[in-house]
């Protein structure tokens, strides 16, 4: 192998590792709006989120719909992993509270999500 060669796999084992040291080290990020879920936010607009549609949200959460941090701006972060197990159950008290959900947050096209370690009441 000639020293060219040599320096474009050192220069590629390079660019592999920073790829994989960024995807491992990714910091968490927080998101804070009100906890919804997806279904009802997607068909009903502001009628399927806040107090007066408690009720509903929970039927749809222990259906095991998706959940969601809906920000101030109107953004949807969709809940990922380990604290949505079980139907939601870790979450369901907290529906229509303002949240900070902290975890990993990733983006597919329009959809966002967070991988999120910690959601907790954000008004206390």
């Amino acid at each position: 192998m000639d020293l060219e060669a040599l320096m474009k796999n050192i220069a590629v084992a390079g660019l592999l590792a920073l790829v994989a040291a960024t995807s491992v080290y990714a910091a968490a990020e927080s998101v804070t709006g009100e906890l919804v879920t997806v279904m009802c936010v997607a068909k009903n607009g502001e009628k399927g989120q806040g107090p007066a549609h408690v009720d509903c949200a929970i039927d749809c959460a222990k259906k095991g719909y998706s959940l969601a941090v809906l920000t101030p701006d109107g953004s949807l972060y969709k809940i990922t992993g380990a604290l949505t197990a079980d139907n939601n159950a870790k979450l369901q008290s907290l529906l229509a509270a303002t949240v900070t959900a902290t975890g990993e947050v990733a983006a597919d096209g329009s959809e966002r999500t967070i991988d999120a370690a910690t959601v907790v009441r954000a008004d206390k």
